[in-house]
């Protein structure tokens, strides 16, 4: 992946990022390739362009759920179970709030990534087959994409649980910022800018990473205080509407394209050795190269003849 994306950091005018954090992670970059100079020393290189939300559209197909009681408060999870996933605390958290509430039922669509990641969700298959209430958990698979959206209309709570990973400090979760716009109440580990943002604003219920019993406290809360949840997912869907709009994540992007303008370095970006090429191989190449072009200077060559009549 460092191999891919220095290229990019080393040539780029502007780079958009998907949070604060991953500006920070941004900048780390871009003075490991040696861009953090005098010339740069009060220039911006990122953008952040968070998640946006998108237009919201209805179930245009009615699901039918077996075994799910008319009265049922429906947890979803709802797309794929990633090696972030942490489908250990997503369990525990499900199991101690089934155990206090009988009403609470979990449905899940998604699942494993063939080639990817084909363990997370087996996992999670393994653990609720052991469950004393695997009755109400209803593992659904990968739907047809017409029917995802009339899944969502059956839940009452989205739920996200991650594990300890950068990937989740730095960047965000799109399939969060969606329920939001649909008006699903959401359920949150508090982790990255999302994180923060659901904390701060109260537009969603959080809970620490990993903690199971915080997690099934505010599952149990949710199904007791259904119009609390309510006047929260309304709020929540008011604010991305307003604040994650397409038109909103991308004004700054739309201003810099309007006139767009090199990076102050860019004379001499492309020359910026990687810290790839670091390795004693590559710096002997690297350095072969820079000789070879020194050579074919008529100048050099002059020189060195004059150099080698004297020594």
């Amino acid at each position: 992946f460092w191999r891919m994306v220095t290229p990019t950091v080393r040539r780029a005018d502007k780079i958009s990022v998907v949070s604060e954090r991953q500006r920070g992670a941004l900048v780390g970059e871009l003075g490991a390739v040696g861009r953090l100079c005098y010339e740069t020393s009060d220039y911006e290189f990122g953008a952040v362009i968070p998640c946006a939300v998108l237009p919201r559209h209805r179930g245009s197909n009615a699901v039918v759920i077996e075994n799910l009681p008319d009265d049922a408060f429906v947890v979803l999870w709802s797309g794929t179970y990633n090696v972030w996933s942490d489908v250990e605390t997503l369990f525990n958290g499900l199991e101690q709030a089934m155990n206090s509430d009988p009403k609470i039922h979990f449905v899940s669509t998604g699942g494993a990534i063939p080639g990817h990641d084909e363990e997370t969700y087996k996992d999670l298959v393994q653990r609720i087959a052991t469950s004393s209430h695997r009755e109400r958990y209803h593992l659904r698979g990968w739907v047809a994409a017409e029917d995802v959206y009339a899944h969502w209309d059956v839940a009452h709570l989205g739920v996200l649980t991650e594990r300890a990973m950068y990937e989740g400090e730095f960047g965000s979760k799109n399939r969060v910022v969606q329920w939001l716009g649909y008006g699903l109440p959401v359920a949150y580990n508090q982790v990255g800018d999302l994180g923060d943002l659901l904390e701060r604003a109260q537009l969603g219920l959080v809970f620490e990473r990993g903690n199971s019993a915080q997690l099934a406290e505010r599952l149990c809360w949710a199904a007791y205080n259904r119009p609390a949840l309510a006047g929260m997912a309304d709020r929540a869907r008011r604010y991305v509407e307003d604040e994650l709009s397409f038109e909103t994540t991308t004004a700054e992007l739309v201003e810099w394209a309007s006139q767009p303008r090199y990076a102050p370095d860019r004379s001499h970006a492309d020359t910026i050795m990687s810290p790839v090429d670091f390795s004693e191989p590559a710096v002997r190449l690297q350095s072969s190269r820079w000789v070879r072009r020194l050579l074919g200077i008529p100048v050099v060559r002059r020189g060195l003849k004059s150099l080698a009549r004297h020594v």
